[in-house]
């Protein structure tokens, strides 16, 4: 082989490695790059529907949103005798900024593959959740009203007052339209008998009546309406109405609805 012939060979031996390194830069560079994926436990509470199969878990106080690190849903393990429920997390290098946990304001939901029955919600570590068991809450049945929308925690304001329908971190919203008014029906999973309110938080315009033998409080020209409040089966229920349409007076339609429909 001549001198030359030697050099034109090596030259093109040395163009074919640039092509080929280049289209490997071009290769990882374009590549993109593999998630991290790790686990974290909730820290709840857990709010479970009335059928048992769907659960909205919550982390952290709803409504404040935001941007996270990495992308969380709720995954669940289940077993015999408990319900394991852990936050995924999968983080992508090369778009650090996605939506996580805290930019979901009213939780995530989660539908099982049978209903929950006897089996206890934990934590990874086998901790029980605090939960909103919506299974044993009394439901406003009433086939005339339409539900405007999905179920969502309620959690008290700090400028709130006492009366407020929102009283601890396990209550649940609802919103119906129907008969001339539209509803709202709040569910506080309230342990332990008692007036509702106690008498030294009563206003001056409530008035006492009873539903399903349990005593109740209309309160009458609240910001949103008339509301009347009550305990039943463990739980304390607020019911309030917004719009004047109703037939006879507000306090007495309230209680209709109530004993009519809550069950």
């Amino acid at each position: 082989m001549t001198p030359s012939r030697a050099r034109r060979i090596s030259a093109v031996l040395a163009v074919a490695l640039l092509c080929v390194l280049a289209g490997y830069g071009v290769y990882a560079v374009s590549r993109p790059a593999a998630p991290k994926e790790w686990y974290a436990d909730p820290t709840g509470p857990v709010f479970i529907s009335a059928d048992g199969v769907h659960l909205l878990v919550t982390e952290g106080e709803p409504g404040a949103a935001g941007q996270c690190s990495g992308g969380g849903e709720p995954v669940a393990q289940q077993r015999d005798r408990t319900v394991v429920l852990r936050w995924h997390f999968e983080v992508f290098p090369d778009n650090p900024g996605m939506p996580g946990v805290c930019a979901v304001s009213y939780g995530y939901p989660l539908a099982l593959e049978q209903p929950l029955g006897a089996r206890t919600l934990t934590d990874g570590h086998g901790h029980p959740l605090a939960v909103f068991d919506g299974r044993r809450a009394p439901q406003l049945r009433d086939p005339l009203l339409t539900e405007l929308e999905q179920p969502r925690p309620c959690r008290p304001e700090p400028e709130q007052s006492p009366q407020g329908a929102c009283t601890g971190p396990l209550s649940l919203f609802l919103r119906y339209e129907g008969r001339g008014a539209q509803w709202s029906f709040y569910q506080d999973q309230t342990p332990g008998p008692g007036p509702v309110p106690s008498p030294s938080l009563r206003p001056a315009s409530g008035v006492i009546v009873t539903v399903h033998g349990n005593p109740a409080l209309c309160t009458m020209n609240t910001s949103a309406g008339e509301m009347l409040q009550w305990r039943q089966a463990g739980f304390t229920l607020t019911l309030e109405a917004g719009l004047p349409e109703l037939s006879g007076g507000l306090c007495t339609s309230l209680v209709r609805e109530a004993e009519g429909f809550v069950r």
